[in-house]
């Protein structure tokens, strides 16, 4: 029988007022912000396996980001 590898989607958004990056998934469950797009990347794929092995998890898994940013801007005229 073939291993079934689990896949975690983590949205990370980025939070234009405050200026930094929100990871969430709450099937792990993880909540992360960070100034920095490549920084939270990195903590997720370090502190991730931690957490669901203290769930219990045994096997490899896969982690799905979904980004999205969205800025308001200002219109000048002329």
């Amino acid at each position: 029988m073939e291993d079934i590898i689990k896949e975690y989607i983590i949205n990370i958004n980025w939070d234009c007022h405050r200026a930094l990056w929100r990871a969430v998934c709450d099937k792990i469950p993880v909540t992360l912000e960070s100034e920095s797009f490549d920084a939270i990347l990195d903590t997720l794929k370090d502190t991730v396996p931690d957490i669901l092995k203290s769930k219990g998890a045994s096997s490899a898994c896969v982690l799905h980001f979904v980004a999205e940013r969205r800025d308001d801007v200002g219109v000048v005229n002329d």
